[in-house]
């Protein structure tokens, strides 16, 4: 669990350094390893480590890459991420660090947007992208990594917890009775993008999204969906099937620098 902060001033002014440390500093509790922050004109990434993967100095985030000017805040695990290095090494990719967080953002690299449709994890993240002047951002397949939104004039938030969006300068925060009288009359919280609080929203699982950092509309679009029918092709054995996936899933989300423990 880590903590992701990014900025975008919708005027094209620098962001505010200070405003930016004290919105990541509200997620402390998230990643207590360390802090990195990162301004560039309207853009600002901020970010808390929890470390799991490559301890050292080199899985520090915000994170960068050489040969390349983007930028990446990322929040969860990409469990095939030995594989995908293997992949992007044998197109010609090299690593300075030995994590997730750079294969990621190498496969930004290479295969843009649609790096997201490989990633076999759990993620939230953003990454800025002075080339194409946008942010570029997603949440998994199951929203298993939280990422919130709160758009006003002044400018566009995203973060990994409402409390840090909450000391955005013009936003005065009011309740969404919609979404929470629903909780307290009958204890229903799947309010689809909908929080507690007006104007914050719940970027939906499964989604990646495009924001041009010098003006111009978001665009957002859905990468992955259940299928509405089912395969075609039905295994002869579907239990050793489910075994060999489940024993898969479990294997590589084993894999960390860090000792690991299950808790029931």
């Amino acid at each position: 669990m880590c903590g992701i902060v990014a900025i975008l001033q919708a005027d094209g002014g620098p962001v505010d350094r200070a405003l930016l440390t004290a919105m990541t500093r509200r997620l402390v509790h998230r990643g207590p390893d360390d802090e990195g922050i990162h301004v560039d004109g309207p853009v600002g990434l901020g970010f808390r480590r929890l470390a799991i993967l490559d301890l050292s100095p080199t899985g520090a985030q915000p994170m960068t890459t050489a040969g390349h000017p983007s930028v990446l805040v990322f929040n969860g695990e990409i469990f095939n991420y030995l594989e995908l290095r293997a992949e992007l090494s044998a197109l010609g990719h090299t690593f300075r660090s030995s994590g997730d967080a750079e294969v990621l953002l190498r496969s930004y690299i290479e295969w843009g947007s649609d790096c997201v449709r490989r990633f076999n994890g759990e993620w939230a993240f953003v990454i800025h992208d002075p080339q194409r002047r946008i942010l570029f951002g997603s949440r998994d397949r199951f929203g298993i990594k939280p990422l919130f939104r709160l758009a006003t004039r002044s400018g566009t938030a995203w973060s990994s917890e409402i409390k840090a969006l909450l000391a955005w300068p013009d936003y005065q925060p009011a309740i969404d009775w919609s979404a929470a009288a629903p909780y307290l009359l009958e204890g229903t919280l799947d309010q689809g993008a909908q929080t507690f609080f007006a104007g914050i929203e719940r970027v939906p699982a499964a989604t990646a999204f495009e924001v041009p950092t010098d003006g111009g509309a978001e665009r957002r679009w859905h990468y992955w969906s259940i299928p509405d029918e089912p395969a075609a092709d039905v295994p002869s054995d579907p239990a050793a099937l489910f075994a060999e996936t489940f024993e898969d899933a479990v294997r590589v989300r084993l894999r960390s620098d860090v000792p690991v423990a299950v808790c029931l």
